[in-house]
């Protein structure tokens, strides 16, 4: 019956740590996107003129902002991308991650695929820009099964724009995407 006791507490003790861990790590994620949302938000509304363009918050289709000009406007989805992996662009829907360039996984990155197939209605011409947060080792796209090439800002990507965060922090340029 002693031993079963000391079972009974060391249970305890590993589903308290485990229900500790999870809380830290939860919070530790709220806070590093929240972290990410005010560097983000805090660098577009550097960039923009206040007369000319809006900034704001959205939550639409997987856009978390949006720029608006009177004759466009400007929906920017931001692409996590912490550990700075290399990004494959091999269609519209399937962006790889790749931690090396001898990295042979397949990991895709699913958040790209409510915002690429969004139909936005706006009254106003309209431009995705997805920005890759903190930066990407590389940006590529695949021209055909065997190539591939360079992804710069104001390369088209199967009809949205692709900047990472580090890039925009020193060009300041959004407006001409």
């Amino acid at each position: 019956m002693k031993y079963f006791y000391i079972l009974l507490i060391f249970l305890g003790v590993v589903i308290l740590l485990s229900i500790i861990i999870t809380i830290s790590v939860c919070l530790y994620h709220r806070h590093r996107n929240k972290i990410k949302d005010e560097a983000i938000y805090n660098l577009l509304s550097e960039i923009i003129d206040i007369d000319d363009y809006k900034l704001e918050r959205i939550s639409i289709a997987g856009f978390n902002y949006r720029i608006t000009s009177k004759s466009k406007s400007i929906y920017i989805c931001v692409v996590d991308n912490f550990n700075c992996n290399e990004i494959l662009v091999n269609s519209p829907l399937k962006w790889q991650t790749k931690s090396n360039p001898t990295d042979d996984s397949i990991k895709f990155i699913e958040s790209i695929k409510t915002p690429m197939l969004a139909k936005i209605k706006d009254d106003k011409e309209i431009h995705k820009l997805f920005i890759v947060y903190p930066n990407a080792r590389q940006l590529m796209r695949a021209v055909n099964e065997c190539e591939y090439e360079f992804i710069y800002p104001e390369t088209d990507v199967f009809g949205v724009n692709v900047i990472t965060y580090n890039t925009l922090l020193y060009t300041k340029e959004v407006k001409n995407l």
